[in-house]
């Protein structure tokens, strides 16, 4: 009893120094300097059409370098959950309602891209994450596939023009909806002062609770191994992971006892079988009202998730697939409702606000979702994400008055690198430090594994990876040390993983229809309908049995 006493002094201390906490918060990414076309799509299936079970390949053409470009796609089963569902809400925080996201009605695909080199000959050059927007004759998609590691970002006419910033190249003016693309290449690289949150001169000491709090030998993180939790979250969140990673920089912090530096590129806590975060995001008035409809928003929003988890897929063996999505008006009310207070016009609180409020909120929701994360068009300055550290499968919320910590992070839609800014957040929520820079450097930060090092015995990580404090399209890679981090993080269990779920089975529902010029269950062919199947020997337009042809390939066109 004795020890439980002094535990609880502990959690109390914990929940007062939650005020002195570290903000990092994403700066918005570089200019966009040099934008192309994507010319002459053109989906290699019966009728060019596909559906959201498809394995096809799509072709193209990058005008700028005349390079030709071949997808080998199918379908990512782990996007949406099977339970996957979306709930509308007024502008007074009611439920309108709530409806399932259903799989076949989005297009969502992950492959690898190949450079062709005459010939009919392709080579393998990187990977490719996709959402369809339109198939037949004159597709149209959105995502990013890379060309030896330099990402390639498509975007519609219509998407680039709603997030273009001052800074960013004007593009083509054609009539109708086209496809532009950017690469990592393109964009500015501007150096920056990474600066630390203004804090009040008589605060000057904050500095030093923050090394206190994440000091691995810090008492604190010895009594976890007798007491795993505190309330809702462990001792060791509460006094190491329980701060807020600001991605502008300054000081960073993890208490998970292990050297960063000792755990660079190991992967051993990480699953050996694939994993999946289900998680929810919410979208606030700004970000709903950014997009000419709801649907679109929730396009770009599965088109953001499965861009990420790409990297999650590669690094740690989990993949990032969304359950919840709440969607409110596209109107902001005057006054924010009680029941979703985080919802709120730009002119009014600050990013750090909308995490407090948000955090709350998802502590009110009954769910095991890894986490949650508040979409918003809001950004602080050019600040573009904030998130609480190590958070994963914390579903409850602890607060004080001034806090609220939960497993939650902000993102703030950004021309230029929407889905790494969802990619750093979510590092965050897993648990990782931002990389080490000239700054944290200065202050010999990697020496109490307080930022990611480059290297065992190299520092400064150069800005090349995704947890760097500054945001770029051009960064879209975890560092080995963030690797180290994360996975040396879950297999101590001083980041949970109770709530990542094995990979699930493909749900089969396709909305089957004869001549839609796709091979469905129950068809043995499909060559798109009486015009198209034409005086096809192989396939009958009306019946589509296989006739003459049974030994083609079903990817060959009829």
């Amino acid at each position: 009893m004795r020890l439980f006493k002094q535990s609880l002094w502990f959690a109390t201390s914990a929940i007062s120094l939650l005020a002195a906490h570290v903000e990092a918060r994403s700066q918005e990414p570089n200019a966009i300097q040099r934008v192309s076309t994507l010319d002459h799509p053109k989906i290699h299936t019966s009728a060019h059409q596909v559906d959201h079970l498809s394995h096809f390949d799509v072709t193209f053409n990058l005008r700028d370098k005349n390079q030709r470009i071949k997808l080998e796609l199918e379908p990512n089963h782990d996007i949406l959950a099977e339970d996957a569902y979306v709930q509308y809400l007024d502008r007074h925080g009611n439920i309108q309602r709530e409806e399932p996201i259903e799989r076949h009605e989005h297009k969502v695909f992950k492959g690898r891209a190949l450079l062709g080199r005459g010939k009919g000959m392709w080579d393998p050059v990187g990977w490719a994450r996709i959402y369809l927007k339109n198939d037949g004759s004159q597709p149209l998609f959105e995502g990013v596939f890379s060309i030896h590691d330099d990402k390639h970002h498509v975007e519609l006419k219509s998407t680039y023009l709603q997030n273009k910033r001052q800074q960013d190249v004007d593009i083509p003016d054609r009539k109708g909806e086209y496809m532009v693309f950017y690469r990592d290449s393109d964009m500015i690289r501007e150096l920056r002062t990474d600066l630390k949150r203004s804090f009040p001169v008589s605060s000057s000491c904050e500095a030093d609770k923050l090394s206190f709090n994440a000091d691995p030998s810090h008492p604190i993180l010895q009594v976890e191994e007798d007491i795993s939790q505190w309330g809702a979250m462990s001792l060791n969140s509460l006094f190491g992971l329980t701060k807020r990673q600001s991605d502008t920089g300054g000081v960073s912090g993890n208490s998970g006892g292990v050297s960063l530096k000792s755990t660079i590129g190991d992967t051993s806590g990480c699953p050996n079988t694939k994993k999946v975060a289900l998680i929810g995001i919410a979208t606030d008035c700004g970000f709903t009202g950014s997009f000419d409809d709801k649907e679109a928003a929730q396009k770009w929003i599965i088109n953001t998730v499965n861009s990420a988890s790409n990297v999650y897929e590669k690094s740690f063996n989990i993949s990032i697939g969304l359950r919840n999505l709440t969607i409110t008006e596209k109107d902001c009310p005057e006054t924010p409702p009680a029941s979703a207070e985080w919802n709120m016009p730009c002119s009014e609180g600050n990013i750090s606000s909308r995490l407090d409020k948000f955090s709350k909120w998802r502590g009110q929701q009954k769910d095991t979702n890894a986490y949650w994360t508040l979409m918003s068009n809001c950004p602080t300055g050019s600040e573009v994400g904030l998130a609480w550290l190590g958070q994963l499968c914390n579903a409850d919320v602890v607060s004080d008055a001034a806090n609220a910590v939960s497993g939650t992070n902000v993102v703030v839609r950004s021309s230029g690198g929407g889905w790494q800014i969802f990619a750093h957040e979510s590092g965050h929520t897993f648990g990782a430090v931002h990389d080490c820079d000239t700054q944290t450097c200065g202050q010999n930060l990697e020496a109490s594994s307080q930022c990611c090092p480059l290297t065992a015995s190299s520092c400064d990580a150069r800005g090349q990876y995704i947890m760097n404090p500054t945001t770029g399209t051009d960064i879209t890679e975890f560092s080995k040390c963030t690797i180290g981090n994360i996975c040396s993080a879950l297999g101590g269990n001083s980041v949970k993983s109770s709530c990542l779920s094995d990979n699930r089975g493909v749900t089969t529902y396709t909305g089957h229809q004869c001549g839609n010029g796709i091979v469905e269950s129950g068809e043995d062919c499909d060559c798109g309908g009486e015009e198209s199947c034409g005086d096809n020997s192989c396939c009958d337009a009306k019946t589509l049995p296989i006739l003459l042809c049974w030994n083609r390939l079903p990817s060959q066109p009829w």
